[in-house]
């Protein structure tokens, strides 16, 4: 199951440079419910009663059980970097919204580097079960934060367990940040250069059981093949939904061979744009020497890549 996410583009050629972002899923698969989720908290006089402990994503992400930044800790970080454009999803049963964000820390040489940084959520302006409003246009505290932007953040740790249905096993764990307070510190910096990766027989970003999920969570990775050479892509078929590749439909997901490692449409109409008789990118075959992307632990675990240049050609 994949997390589209919403991120309007305009292509020119084969892929696109981003133009906006927003919140709506037209696969329906976008569905977290957050409903039993206590560790909220708005940005109001309550917060002045929490002591946050000063915290990186790495220390969040690797928390063992009985650890000081487990669900619930009141954290600070600062100096993040946002990686890619805030995106939005329906909550508790589609009544709400919420927003977030990849953010990492640029010291971290260490995976994992990363974690989201969520809104609290908010009544659907648009209704039970509509897409959600573009962040921009929210009084969340993402309303005006984007790529690039150094942050300082305190909040609540909060984990999202993904367990996989037989015949696949694995659960994996992704670690976030509800946001009380965020502070915008500076707009427009260079991005941390992705960690090199090199993938493995069986890829370790196979959905669920891979090994690289918890390792990378929420980091800027760059992924290169299993003994060298290049990597060719498959799409994922879905049965239903998705966009027409011209003899079948595909939600923009895809693998790479050789391995498997698993990639998402992470930022809607990035890889399946509208307005074509056909429209899925990239095509079957197509042939990369390496991809990067952030790498995202939630339903099963998916490579997010957020610009033209996370790909390369041979």
């Amino acid at each position: 199951m994949f997390k589209k996410l919403a991120y309007l583009t305009i292509f020119v050629g084969a892929i696109a440079a981003a133009a906006g972002v927003g919140c709506g899923d037209d696969s329906g698969n976008g569905t977290k419910d957050f409903a039993t989720n206590n560790t909220d908290m708005p940005n109001n006089d309550m917060n002045v009663m929490k002591t946050y402990a000063s915290a990186t994503p790495h220390d969040v992400d690797t928390n063992t059980i009985g650890g000081t930044f487990g669900k619930g800790a009141a954290v600070s970080m600062t100096g993040l970097i946002v990686l890619a454009p805030p995106y939005g999803f329906s909550a508790n049963s589609q009544k709400d919204c919420r927003y977030e964000v990849f953010a990492q820390d640029p010291a971290c040489s260490t995976p994992p580097c990363g974690i989201i940084l969520e809104t609290a959520a908010i009544p659907n302006p648009n209704g039970t079960g509509m897409f959600c409003p573009y962040a921009k246009d929210t009084t969340t505290p993402l309303k005006t934060i984007w790529q690039g932007d150094k942050v300082d953040v305190k909040g609540v740790v909060d984990t999202f367990a993904s367990t996989a249905m037989a015949p696949a096993t694995g659960t994996v764990v992704q670690h976030s940040i509800t946001i009380d307070e965020l502070t915008q510190v500076s707009t427009k910096q260079t991005l941390p250069t992705p960690i090199a990766v090199v993938d493995e027989a069986t890829s370790i970003f196979t959905p669920y059981s891979g090994s690289g999920w918890a390792m990378y969570e929420g980091t800027y990775i760059k992924l290169t093949p299993n003994g060298g050479g290049n990597f060719t892509s498959t799409l994922e078929v879905v049965s239903s939904g998705g966009k027409n590749c011209g003899g079948f439909n595909s939600n923009g997901g895809f693998s790479l061979a050789p391995g498997g490692a698993n990639f998402s449409d992470s930022f809607n109409t990035f890889y399946v744009p509208d307005g074509g008789v056909v429209n899925c990118w990239p095509t079957n075959g197509t042939m990369f020497k390496s991809v990067s992307g952030i790498v995202d632990a939630t339903f099963g675990g998916s490579i997010l890549p957020a610009q033209e240049s996370d790909f390369v050609y041979p």
